[in-house]
């Protein structure tokens, strides 16, 4: 007889349960039955046991439960710890909670039908849940921010229970999904590491660590989204413009030829560059060039179409034969790499950071010859400042990604020429910036622009959250806005409107939200005022019951869309959590506006130290500020505060500092009427900062404004 009961890919092995008063479960069976849930306990074999894999570590609910057996195969189930019951509707779903879960496992959830049907689900742990959402800088993977953080790699991933639901892509403009397409539960251990997000990696493991229970992430991103496409079609009323976008995206024929049209436009494009480059062959002349540089500096302003780059450098004979990285930051658009005639390397698009191996035996001593293949779609080429072009050394690289226990084996590894070699006897890389020369390959016109379905309003809504409500959760964290730029004036409301539609979904009209305000960055968004834009409207939301924005002005690199320094990110994220879920008593936020007045021919501004939203009065004293190196950027900033006057134009202003106090005056405005703070893109070296190490939000109000 066929097995009606099923469960949602959520309640996956490996699951984490939110711990509390009550936990919903949700399933499915035949149509009005009755079903009975058990929580039993989870006795295993050692190679399964927690214990085993984190002997240092022992969970509440788990001294007794796992312990290793004889080395026998399989588990039992022993004592049941929570029971619960449902009837089946007439479409099958049945929905029940546990009532008071609390933290442990593992556990082995349970169905069970009246007709004697049943299932199992194992390795369930209950611990308090979160929702991490957003687009790339949500999703980008550990594997990216290994350079930075090779400890995390070295210690083998999460030294506690840190399981992440990764959801593949997936959207849909017909109706919200009851179920995922493809989706599962990771341990954030080192076998699945490399590809977990990094900003879910970071921010469970520092919750996991505060509060020692098992921590589970629904992890819903996806590079280049707005946040209209995670909105449902009800949190989205109130902009019909964006619901009018999707209806096209409803008629599923549409939709196909939409795709097949600019596919054939995007592979005509490129024919026609390989065309192009069979019919120069080697005719043009190479012209010099000095990398790096953005291309709109150089005579290959606005320049589409394909160029191939070249360097010759020299390598010495202790150099010679090594194995090791060549590192060529980020480039714009694609590209593929050969050192000396062999292809090392190639990126399709233009934002993950290049890092080739160089094999053991390819580089030669004397002269050798670098070349990129550069194919630049929109005219914006560049080979971006301020990233490392170089060639560093295999062992330089990798010996501090291996684990204490496994150095030696492949120390051991190295042939006894390179054991002989001495430090030194070569420099630590090979420097490749400097003079290069170019010559052009294929001239054409910008390339056809690129059509994303996943971006449409509700797509991913429907094919991604929706299947997750009405899973329990504690809290959710949002990192967005980047995509959002192009129409700042209309984030406020759309983000307004996702945080309630959430709230809605997920059953709980106080759900606490952390929204990540956009770090500075200087590169690939949209020109003018747009992000400090973005970064008000999100700020805004804080005028939302139980939401917290995370200040992260200093946290994020000049030059790239996608900073490497995840973790200090995810750190003040899970701050706000501790005082806004937790109700600890942390502090934070930085400094916080609290009035601005005109005297005379000056503007003062008063700050607050920031404290929890839901508690106006937590934390809310006066506090020190003071301006200091942000260590984020190299670049100065003598607009960091600016006044205006009636005409709207700012100027520099001076500023005095004197306790929470900064009073600003310039001389080229006599009646202020307007004062704005780090209000760009990237604001530069110095910022304004509180006495516990947090920068302030960045503002543009006018004088008599009162702040929260």
């Amino acid at each position: 007889m066929k097995n009606n009961l099923r469960l949602p890919k959520i309640f996956g092995e490996g699951c984490v349960l939110q711990q509390g008063e009550n936990t919903r479960i949700w399933g499915w069976g035949a149509p009005g039955s009755r079903v009975r849930i058990l929580l039993r306990e989870q006795r295993c074999t050692a190679d399964l046991a927690f214990q085993r894999r984190r002997p240092d570590i022992v969970l509440p609910g788990t001294e007794e439960v796992c312990q290793p057996d004889d080395g026998h195969a399989g588990m039992m189930e022993d004592t049941v710890l929570f029971t619960a019951e449902a009837f089946c509707g007439a479409d099958g779903r049945f929905e029940t909670c546990f009532l008071k879960l609390a933290a442990g496992g593992p556990f082995v959830l349970e169905l069970a039908g009246e007709d004697g049907q049943s299932l199992q689900v194992r390795e369930v742990y209950v611990g308090d849940v979160f929702v991490c959402g957003g687009q790339s800088n949500m999703e980008l993977p550990m594997r990216r921010v290994r350079v930075r953080f090779p400890e995390e790699f070295c210690a083998g991933g999460a030294p506690f229970i840190l399981h992440i639901y990764k959801v593949t892509e997936h959207y849909d403009f017909d109706a919200p999904l009851t179920d995922h397409m493809q989706a599962s539960w990771q341990a954030a251990v080192r076998e699945n590491l490399e590809e977990r997000s990094a900003f879910s990696y970071f921010f469970g493991k520092e919750i996991a660590l505060q509060r020692g229970i098992p921590v589970g992430i629904l992890n819903l991103s996806l590079g280049g989204t707005p946040v209209e496409a995670w909105t449902s079609r009800e949190g989205l009323k109130d902009s019909p413009e964006y619901l009018k976008i999707t209806d096209h995206f409803r008629d599923i024929n549409f939709c196909k030829n939409l795709l097949a049209k600019k596919e054939r436009q995007e592979q005509n494009w490129y024919d026609s560059l390989c065309r192009q480059e069979e019919e120069r062959g080697k005719k043009e002349d190479w012209q010099p060039i000095t990398l790096p540089c953005e291309f709109k500096d150089t005579l290959l302003a606005d320049f589409c179409g394909s160029l191939l780059l070249r360097k010759k450098f020299m390598v010495s004979q202790e150099q010679a034969g090594r194995a090791g990285v060549l590192r060529f930051g980020t480039l714009v658009d694609s590209d593929e790499m050969f050192l000396n005639g062999v292809k090392i390397g190639e990126t399709g698009y233009q934002y993950p950071p290049r890092r080739y191996p160089v094999p053991e035996g390819l580089l030669r001593e004397g002269e050798n010859t670098l070349e990129i293949r550069l194919i630049c779609r929109y005219g914006t080429g560049r080979v971006t400042p301020g990233k490392a072009l170089d060639i560093i050394w295999e062992d330089v690289c990798r010996d501090s990604w291996i684990p204490e226990t496994e150095r030696a084996a492949f120390k051991a590894k190295k042939t006894q020429t390179d054991a002989m070699r001495t430090e030194d006897a070569h420099p630590a890389h090979i420097a490749l910036d400097g003079a290069w020369e170019y010559r052009i390959l294929a001239a054409s016109e910008p390339a056809p622009e690129q059509v994303f379905l996943n971006r449409t309003p509700t797509g991913l809504y429907n094919g991604m959250v929706a299947p997750c409500q009405p899973y329990t959760v504690s809290a959710a964290v949002w990192y967005q806005g980047e995509s959002n730029d192009s129409h700042p004036a209309d984030y406020a409301k759309l983000l307004g409107g996702m945080i309630f539609d959430w709230r809605r979904g997920f059953r709980n009209r106080e759900l606490p939200f952390v929204v990540v305000q956009l770090p500075n960055c200087g590169v690939d968004i949209a020109p003018g005022d747009a992000w400090p834009r973005i970064r008000e409207a999100q700020l805004l939301a804080e005028r939302i019951p139980y939401v917290a924005v995370t200040v992260n002005l200093d946290l994020g690199e000049d030059n790239d869309l996608h900073p490497l320094n995840k973790k200090a990110v995810a750190q003040r994220a899970a701050l706000a959590v501790r005082s806004l879920v937790y109700r600890e008593d942390v502090c934070w936020q930085g400094p916080r506006l609290q009035a601005v007045s005109r005297q005379g021919n000056s503007v003062r501004l008063t700050f607050r130290q920031g404290g929890c939203p839901a508690d106006p009065g937590h934390a809310a004293g006066c506090c020190r500020v003071f301006l200091r190196e942000s260590g984020a950027s190299e670049r100065e900033n003598p607009r960091l505060f600016e006044l205006a006057g009636s005409d709207g134009v700012y100027y520099p202003a001076e500023v005095e500092i004197d306790g929470n106090i900064v009073r600003l005056r310039s001389g080229q405005v006599k009646e202020p009427c307007a004062v704005r703070y780090a209000w760009a893109d990237a604001p530069g070296k110095y910022l304004l900062y509180g006495e516990n190490g947090l920068c302030a939000a960045p503002f543009s109000v006018r004088p008599g404004a009162q702040h929260s």
